[in-house]
């Protein structure tokens, strides 16, 4: 049996281990603080930046109000403020809290990203890529710069200049999923398959949230299927959650791989719970035409148009029907429709490829916006204006933009 002495030996030596437990976290709790008080300026904005990109708002709020305490550090304070507002979505008040003046290395570069980030919110291309263009003469290297300047440059619909840069981008930050996404999508608006498929690739290696994987595996399966690769593009949509688009898909996939009964049963199925789903009316009339059903064709493209004005592609099959009908009168007018809004997808076509090698042409994005008006795409055409009265209002140089698509311009840049 313990005795009583033994027991308030027990007793006191663990008073003792928790007393000196106390001491010590109160110490290591000092010296937390007297750390954070004592950083260097620089050193504790960088913190609170790198906690920005990660969503950690405290830790901003945190180091703005301590610099703000030092007279010399203000103007960082200033930064951090405003860009808590405009993380918390008014981009107008946050430029009225930067500093106006330009300031002292290294906070100058991160007032021009915050203000950069703010004309982008606003709309403002011009003085977004004014301020990117500056920011990128101070680090050309800097993630944040390639970021903002990759997303302005491909919002102008200067993509040639847009995709060196983010794959400096994938360089730099290379764990982030973000420009290896935008790369396929822009390869994939191009129809270069394989290397949409090998981007999409590359941005799921890199551990994406898990609804953005989702999207990213549904953007494989598209590039897959354009390239006929059915195993893969069927393996792929296995790995998507459960959505209507994934069903599209699967059905495209069993459709080209002789299962078109199934497809169909699928498809027919799916409608009737959303029939608000164009493509899938779209591959049901694609696959009613090849079987010869008629009717089932001309119901399901007369869907697709309700839901889809603008593309061709209904108005073509319907007019295949039309003929197979004995419906001539039908037929024509359906083909004219046809071919005029093919006429315009070849011209917007064109006229991008265009914008994309010349990135001071006003007057080809307003032509650009024109013809997204007629095509019924009222968020392009409203891109290409806001890109056009950038080039006006800025002058965005073709030289300036060449710089930029080269990494010689990056050469002699300062490191982060």
């Amino acid at each position: 049996m313990e005795s009583r002495s033994t027991r308030f030996s027990s007793v006191c030596g663990s008073g003792r281990a928790l007393a000196t437990g106390a001491v010590v976290c109160c110490g290591l709790l000092a010296l937390w603080i007297w750390r954070a008080s004592t950083l260097a300026p620089e050193d504790d904005f960088l913190r609170a930046w790198a906690g920005l990109r990660r969503g950690d708002l405290e830790i901003v709020a945190d180091v703005a109000a301590r610099l703000e305490q030092r007279s010399s550090s203000r103007p960082a304070a200033q930064i951090l403020d405003a860009a808590l507002l405009l993380a918390g979505g008014d981009p107008r008040a946050a430029l009225s809290a930067l500093p106006r003046d330009p300031i002292a290395a290294p906070f100058e570069l991160y007032r021009l990203l915050v203000a950069g980030q703010c004309y982008y919110r606003l709309g403002r291309l011009d003085r977004a890529w004014q301020a990117f263009r500056a920011a990128a003469r101070r680090d050309a290297q800097h993630p944040d710069v390639l970021r903002w300047l990759a997303a302005t440059y491909f919002d102008l619909g200067s993509y040639d200049v847009a995709l060196p840069l983010l794959k400096r981008l994938a360089e730099c930050e290379p764990t982030d999923f973000a420009p290896w996404r935008l790369m396929g999508i822009m390869y994939l608006d191009f129809e270069k398959y394989g290397a949409a498929a090998e981007a999409f690739r590359e941005a799921l290696k890199r551990n994406p949230p898990p609804a953005i994987a989702d999207e990213l595996r549904l953007d494989l399966a598209r590039s897959l299927i354009r390239q006929n690769d059915y195993r893969t593009a069927d393996e792929v949509l296995r790995q998507c959650r459960r959505s209507p688009e994934r069903t599209i898909l699967q059905c495209e996939v069993q459709w080209a791989t002789g299962q078109a009964d199934a497809a169909v049963t699928r498809l027919r199925r799916t409608l009737a719970e959303n029939p608000e789903l164009p493509q899938a009316w779209r591959l049901l009339g694609r696959i009613a035409i090849q079987q010869g059903d008629w009717d089932e064709a001309a119901t399901a493209f007369e869907q697709f148009v309700q839901l889809e004005p603008f593309e061709p592609d209904g108005y073509y099959n319907l007019a295949r029907i039309a003929a197979q009908r004995g419906d001539r009168q039908k037929s024509e007018q359906l083909q004219r429709r046809f071919e005029e809004l093919q006429r315009w997808r070849r011209r917007l076509t064109e006229l991008n490829t265009r914008a994309s090698r010349e990135p001071d042409n006003a007057e080809l994005r307003e032509r650009l916006a024109e013809i997204c008006h007629k095509l019924g795409k009222p968020d392009l055409a409203e891109m290409w204006q806001r890109a056009a009265a950038a080039v006006r209002n800025g002058t965005v140089p073709a030289s300036d933009a060449a710089d930029d698509a080269s990494p010689d311009d990056a050469a002699g840049a300062p490191s982060r």
